[in-house]
């Protein structure tokens, strides 16, 4: 559930970004912010952040999840990372986006 989540997130930015016309009227994007309310196993509510940054003809990209952290995932934090968590659900996400970026058309 989590890991399509962050794919879903990473295509939504992808689509936002891609719109046409989007740059004749605005500034090139440079950050993407979205709220982020996960309702299964763990109750969150956070913001998630993608970051662009133009490097020669390419962009890099980041993410980032900011939110509040209750007593038990901050108890849950010390044994467990929470990078380690939902890393790799950022990672395919960022992934996806890649690939939807370099298509050609997009």
């Amino acid at each position: 559930m989590r890991k399509a989540l962050f794919i879903l997130l990473a295509i939504v930015a992808v689509a936002v970004l891609a719109v046409p016309g989007l740059a004749r009227r605005w500034a090139p994007a440079t950050r993407l912010q979205i709220k982020l309310d996960l309702l299964r196993s763990f109750e969150g509510h956070n913001t998630a952040v993608f970051t662009l940054a133009p490097q020669g003809a390419a962009t890099t990209v980041t993410g980032s999840m900011t939110g509040p952290m209750p007593f038990v995932s901050k108890l849950m934090s010390v044994f467990v990372s929470m990078d380690r968590l939902i890393g790799e659900d950022f990672e395919a996400g960022l992934a996806k986006m890649k690939v939807a970026a370099e298509k050609p058309g997009a």
